[in-house]
């Protein structure tokens, strides 16, 4: 809303929509999707502890928009086709 400078939610979601901005609750979705990926890939031994972790989070933030749901690219897709 401080970006449009508006205090009508109707105004903002339009803005939203046109400019292409995603609400920020699915921009961190998205971002940690993407984080948690680079993190289960990496071979830093001390990042190998926690994998099972992460792999369940990634999980979790993936069953939120759908099944079929594996990469943090699908998950953008989803996210986008639900918002837009």
């Amino acid at each position: 809303m401080n970006i449009f400078r508006k205090g009508s939610p109707n105004t903002v979601n339009e803005c939203q929509v046109n400019f292409g901005f995603l609400p920020a609750k699915y921009e961190i979705f998205i971002r940690t999707a993407k984080f948690l990926q680079k993190f289960i890939a990496s071979e830093n031994s001390l990042c190998t502890l926690f994998v099972s972790d992460a792999r369940q989070q990634l999980h979790g933030i993936f069953m939120q928009f759908g099944k079929n749901i594996h990469t943090a690219c699908q998950l953008r897709n989803a996210v986008y086709r639900n918002f837009f």
